[in-house]
């Protein structure tokens, strides 16, 4: 998988004709495995302010793991979060045009042939059950941008279909409409007790919930990515404190100890697996173990080792069946606790 380079923003924003503020976001990348780099801009979301913030947290979140890097070295999921707030803060103009949505199998088509299926459920859920009818019947539906801001968000601005099958141009020189930006007052939040982690190996990282169960939540990167990610719901409540708890847990996950000896992966049989292939994929990870799944054992308890690859075997089972019980660390550990 290629690494995307941004090299620019822009935010721009309307009134819907509900009287709904609505945010179109444009992106310049470029493709690191294409040569020459030529930035190209793309529309990477249409949607209310909730939505638009969700977007760009969640691609705050792929900076953690390299595979988004910025230009200029603004390579922190912060600071990429900052350089959208700025733009929000005094969108550009974004004007009426026309839409058409129909189900096509080209390149541009405003809703993909492999997308019908949910976009239709999306339709429905919008209560525009017609439409996703006329759609499914090969039908097409004209709108405009400014008459449909639920229905289009609901196809563009939840990771469903990309934006850009709608919006081709760039408004890069409209005039800028600070009254319709987001500028909130940034205020001086708590910093939340932040969740207990260690090392389950040299890359997968255990993550203590609420309800005290450990469980393997990914890679070191992917951890702290989705917490980014989970943070656009705190920015619209403590506006600003997103910097703050970013650093703060990715320091808090970057120090983890490693687990401690005795630590046991604990396999529940009787937790409910919806998909067939869980089911599949659980026992025949037990097998590989040499565990005997025809037995009538509830719960199998599995000795880890700090070895990659037996952690690469438990993680192909599903996080609903499996959970860690950690072992007694040292005694000299015990006494620095104490």
């Amino acid at each position: 998988m290629g690494v995307t380079v941004s090299t620019a923003k822009l935010a721009a924003a309307y009134q819907a004709n509900n009287g709904q503020t609505v945010y179109v976001l444009f992106e310049q990348t470029f493709d690191k495995n294409d040569y020459p780099h030529i930035p190209t801009w793309c529309c990477i979301h249409i949607g209310g302010l909730q939505s638009t913030l969700h977007r760009i947290f969640k691609a705050a979140g792929v900076c953690v793991g390299g595979l988004l890097d910025v230009r200029g070295g603004r390579n922190q999921p912060q600071q990429y979060i900052a350089d959208w707030l700025k733009e929000l803060a005094s969108p550009v103009h974004m004007p009426d045009q026309p839409v058409t949505l129909k189900v096509d199998g080209s390149l541009y088509a405003t809703i993909p042939q492999d997308k019908a299926s949910k976009a239709g459920e999306a339709i429905t859920r919008c209560g525009k059950s017609d439409i996703a009818q006329t759609l499914a019947s090969g039908g097409a539906y004209e709108t405009t941008l400014y008459s449909e801001p639920q229905l289009l968000e609901a196809l563009y601005g939840q990771f469903l279909i990309g934006p850009w099958r709608l919006i081709r141009a760039t408004p890069l020189f409209n005039e800028r409409c600070p009254d319709l930006g987001y500028r909130p007052e940034p205020v001086t939040g708590f910093m939340p007790r932040l969740p207990a982690v260690l090392k389950l190996d040299q890359y997968n990282r255990l993550v203590q919930g609420q309800d005290g169960m450990w469980r393997c939540e990914g890679w070191e990167y992917s951890v702290i990515g989705d917490y980014v990610e989970s943070l656009w719901e705190v920015e619209l409540k403590e506006p600003g404190v997103y910097a703050q708890r970013i650093s703060a847990f990715t320091e808090h996950v970057k120090a983890a100890a490693a687990i401690p000896p005795g630590t046991h992966a604990v396999v529940d049989r009787t937790v409910p697996l919806s998909e067939d292939w869980q089911i599949l994929s659980r026992d025949q990870v037990l097998r590989s173990l040499g565990l005997d799944v025809l037995s009538s054992s509830r719960c199998f308890k599995i000795p880890v080792t700090f070895n990659h690859e037996h952690i690469n075997t438990l993680m192909r089972l599903s996080k609903k069946c499996l959970t860690w019980h950690l072992g007694q660390p040292p005694q000299q550990q015990l006494e620095m606790v104490a």
